[in-house]
């Protein structure tokens, strides 16, 4: 089992024999000539979360023989700056959760040759989808282990690998990601987020990811979709379903609920239809003044419905990230029919609660009546 007081024993003890090394070096005249230029200054910045800040350090390394290493300090709100001037990628990074923390466990991330050189300010986030993606392109092995031999590797880890990976995470996730607002190819390394519970952190706070090397296996759990089951044979070009845009149908909205709201009609002109590890999401939207509001329903393997509910997702206040409120539905999911070709809600019943961003609506309850399509009409 994994133990991060060794771990971090064991980073601390290579960190100081780098240090040992550059000095040895350096007392033996390795400065040479003088002529050398000095390398380019780059950086790393990103956020260290799992749904909240990682309260730790991040840890970087090289691919130099013997690595170069650099610590740097987690903040509050998650966020870290290394200094990487000098370094050779790629980089294995790992964000270290502090002994007083022993529920955070240590997750890692990489930066390519490619996204190294691409920029002095280079961004790089770390959480459990990070490590996941990792894992997966390391062959499901031990991602500490990884990170010790760093230097080392016959067969370093490519942007391919990481890619491949994360094509079939972002395949798994696709459903989670269109009810958090963001895009179905969101890059969890280097998309801007903030740990503040919405957009992408609202989804990394009900995930859980074990990673077990041991076994060369790994386990998926998301809060709210106990039948959920993580298929590493998704298809990444669209699953069992499929995306769309067009007319799909209509919902007369009623009750206090459409004050809150600029329509009492939801005309949606997209859907995404979607299963993945026999979890079906159904979702329609429609984009005002962007804003996006989204009816969505769940299904189990046997097409039953598990959960229902009306979204809105605006713009973070800070142009980063969105911020997602809405109604839900735990006691009318028999009043919602599911056929092949559509939905239909008879008087469902929903309630909702109140957020403190002024551009988000105050909920109460909404009431929907009417079909939506699952294709085109």
């Amino acid at each position: 089992m994994f133990n991060p007081t060794i771990n971090l024993f064991k980073k601390f003890t290579l960190s100081l024999l780098v240090l040992l090394f550059s000095a040895t070096l350096f007392s033996c005249g390795g400065g040479g000539g003088g002529d050398d230029p000095e390398p380019e200054a780059k950086s790393l910045t990103g956020t260290a979360a799992t749904g909240v800040p990682i309260d730790g350090n991040v840890l970087v390394t090289d691919s130099s023989i013997p690595p170069k290493t650099v610590m740097a300090v987690i903040d509050a709100s998650g966020n870290y700056t290394a200094d990487v001037t000098g370094f050779t990628p790629p980089l294995i990074i790992s964000a270290i959760p502090s002994a007083t923390n022993p529920n955070q466990t240590t997750e890692y991330s990489f930066v390519s040759p490619a996204t190294f050189n691409s920029d002095t300010n280079i961004k790089v986030n770390i959480s459990q989808v990070t490590s996941l993606a990792l894992f997966n392109a390391n062959g499901m092995q031990d991602l500490d282990d990884l990170e010790m031999n760093w230097g080392n590797l016959t067969t370093p880890i490519s942007q391919q690998n990481i890619d491949d990976a994360l094509a079939i995470i972002n395949a798994n996730f696709a459903s989670l990601y269109t009810g958090a607002g963001l895009d179905s190819n969101f890059d969890p390394f280097q998309d801007v987020f903030n740990a503040d519970g919405t957009g992408f952190d609202g989804i990394l706070d009900g995930l859980m990811v074990v990673l077990d090397p041991d076994t060369n296996s790994f386990t998926v759990t998301i809060t709210g979709m106990p039948g959920f089951s993580f298929d590493p044979n998704i298809d990444t070009g669209g699953g069992g379903g499929g995306t769309g845009s067009g007319s799909f149908g209509s919902l007369n909205l009623s009750d206090t609920g459409t004050g809150d709201l600029p329509f009492t009609t939801f005309t949606p002109d997209e859907i995404t239809d979607f299963t993945a590890g026999g979890i079906t999401e159904i979702i329609w939207k429609v984009t005002i003044s962007d804003v996006a509001y989204s009816a969505i329903v769940t299904l189990d393997n046997s097409q039953v419905v598990t959960g229902a509910g009306f979204t809105v997702a605006a713009p973070n206040t800070s142009g980063n990230g969105t911020i997602s409120v809405g109604w839900v539905t735990l006691l009318d999911l028999a009043n919602i029919t599911v056929t092949a070709n559509s939905v239909s809600f008879s008087n469902v019943s929903m309630f909702g609660s109140g957020d403190p961003f002024a551009d988000i609506p105050t909920l109460t309850d909404l009431t929907l009546n009417g079909t939506l399509s699952r294709s085109t009409q």
